[in-house]
């Protein structure tokens, strides 16, 4: 890259990469050609399923950084609840965490 752009200047910001040491987690890597919402999710889905609790005020703060750092090249997913009834009762409400599957929401 450096040979190219000593012989053609270049306009574009070439992405950096971006790591992120999260305590008693461990170290998110977004890579130059990842998505920064797509790097987080499967990075927080992982900690998540090693047992590490992330909670949504954790990952939003976890965007905050890398949202100042590049910018996403789509929206952050967000928790989904949705209100179970059957025959007018409300039985409760499932609540589908970001970084969680729908069927895993479904059985707890």
């Amino acid at each position: 890259l450096k040979a190219l752009c000593e012989q053609r200047p270049c306009f574009a910001v070439i992405n950096q990469r971006l790591t992120l040491n999260v305590s008693d987690t461990g170290t998110l890597v977004v890579e130059p050609w990842d998505d920064v919402a797509d790097a987080v999710e499967s990075w927080t889905a992982a900690a998540t399923m090693a047992g590490h609790e992330m909670t949504a005020a954790g990952m939003r703060s976890i965007y905050k950084w890398c949202c100042e750092r590049r910018s996403c090249g789509r929206t952050p997913t967000i928790a989904l609840t949705v209100n179970v009834t059957s025959d007018g009762d409300e039985l409760g409400a499932i609540t589908c965490a970001a970084t969680e599957e729908p069927a895993t929401a479904v059985e707890r």
